[in-house]
């Protein structure tokens, strides 16, 4: 995957953030260290890697989105001295100038126009894009290791097919970087939890002990630190019956 291809992916960020393009040498980098490890991991559809390096890229983002911001009204301001009175004043095309502006020198400097303004920003950086490489090869022997259990414990056929991506929908990283995610395949799905599941497999127990007759209780694979449960997919109540029943 090349920073080209990678751009192509991340073509829809806003022209009013395009200095963010500065970050997709991190992606770039964290793939470069990961691809022995998807190649000789479970099968991943190359849709899925991509999505996958994004939560990265989002992730970096958000994290160097404030002094991104500030660096940018800085410069409006010395354009358009009356953004001092109130910023919110700039026009689109202020705004995707001084996008443009801050791209090239982020490119220009090498990041420096960025870690000037925040000392701390540049090892940050640094940090999360290891912790992701680290968690991401993590996650990958994990799998692989227990792949042939998932089949069987989670698939009707025993096939999962390939991977095609690792939803987290918004999760805290907890445990150095892990989390919690929704592992899609192309025949289902099922859950990945980077911390211990032995509240999971004694909850299951009690339920089915008091409350088998009428309450399903989630399938779970337990592991040492971590574990793997089926999913379960929300939808909506289409009775009155079955409002009853949820609210037992």
């Amino acid at each position: 995957m090349h920073v080209l291809e990678l751009d192509q992916e991340y073509r829809t960020i806003p022209a009013g953030q395009a200095e963010a393009r500065f970050l997709l040498r991190y992606t770039v980098c964290a793939e470069e260290k990961l691809r022995p490890d998807f190649e000789g991991a479970v099968p991943f559809s190359e849709t899925g890697k991509r999505l996958w390096f994004l939560t990265l890229f989002q992730r970096l983002m958000w994290l160097t989105e404030t002094v991104r911001s500030d660096i940018k009204a800085a410069r409006m301001r010395e354009r358009n001295p009356a953004l001092a009175l109130d910023p919110r004043l700039a026009t689109r095309e202020e705004k995707e100038k001084a996008a443009q502006w801050l791209l090239m020198e982020l490119e220009r400097t090498e990041g420096g126009v960025l870690f000037q303004t925040a000392p701390l920003l540049e090892k940050r950086l640094k940090e999360q894009t290891d912790r992701f490489v680290d968690t991401t090869r993590e996650l990958l022997s994990r799998l692989t290791e227990d792949w042939t259990e998932i089949s069987r414990a989670f698939f009707v056929s025993g096939n999962p097919g390939r991977i095609v991506r690792l939803k987290t929908d918004g999760a805290d990283p907890h445990f150095h970087g892990r989390t919690t995610c929704v592992i899609e395949a192309e025949h289902g799905a099922f859950v990945y939890k980077p911390h211990s599941c032995e509240i999971d497999v004694r909850f299951g127990e009690l339920v089915q002990r008091r409350f088998g007759d009428f309450l399903y209780v989630p399938r779970c694979i337990p592991r040492p630190g971590y574990g793997y449960s089926e999913f379960i997919e929300a939808l909506p109540v289409g009775s009155e019956a079955e409002i009853d029943r949820y609210f037992y």
